[in-house]
């Protein structure tokens, strides 16, 4: 706490005011920053394009906000590559609200007829996993250029398939 006292130019008796604890502060710090990307996505899915738009740029939103989130925070990219128990407790809420604007990204595009999606809960379920799971390789390779490459070939297979067209 003495460290982050003179970091942030405050008192220790200030800060343990407001956090009783060097974890408290931290998940306070994670949990600011999880509601600063959330804004971003809301305002994402809430703007006025096709979802076939929409659910790329949230696809590039998402990776782009995480290389943000970690540039400005050293600390969390060290827990999450460390598996941390606190990161996944902390983005259990991300999760959840993250299933939920994939979802409605999808719902949309099957009313409007450009998704034909059997059910949007589990593709939702899957995108999410499947976005989590190159994460951490993102992460480890300081999200190099791959990555976009990566990006984009994940948005094409959702959205094309991998079936050969059929010519008739």
């Amino acid at each position: 706490m003495d460290d982050i006292a003179k970091a942030s130019k405050l008192g220790r008796r200030t800060l343990y005011t407001y956090y009783r604890s060097k974890d408290e502060l931290y998940a306070a710090v994670v949990s600011d920053e999880i509601n600063h990307l959330m804004k971003g996505f809301r305002a994402l899915v809430n703007d006025r394009h096709s979802p076939e738009i929409k659910l790329k740029r949230y696809f590039r939103q998402r990776f782009k906000s995480m290389q943000e989130l970690l540039d400005r925070n050293p600390s969390v990219k060290t827990d999450y590559l460390a598996n941390n128990e606190r990161i996944e407790h902390i983005r259990k809420e991300l999760d959840k609200e993250e299933l939920f604007l994939l979802n409605r990204i999808l719902e949309d595009g099957k009313t409007a007829g450009c998704f034909h999606v059997k059910d949007t809960k589990k593709l939702s379920f899957l995108m999410l996993t499947t976005l989590k799971g190159l994460e951490r390789r993102f992460i480890m390779q300081d999200f190099d250029s791959n990555c976009n490459e990566i990006i984009e070939t994940l948005y094409h297979t959702l959205l094309h398939g991998i079936e050969t067209p059929q010519t008739t």
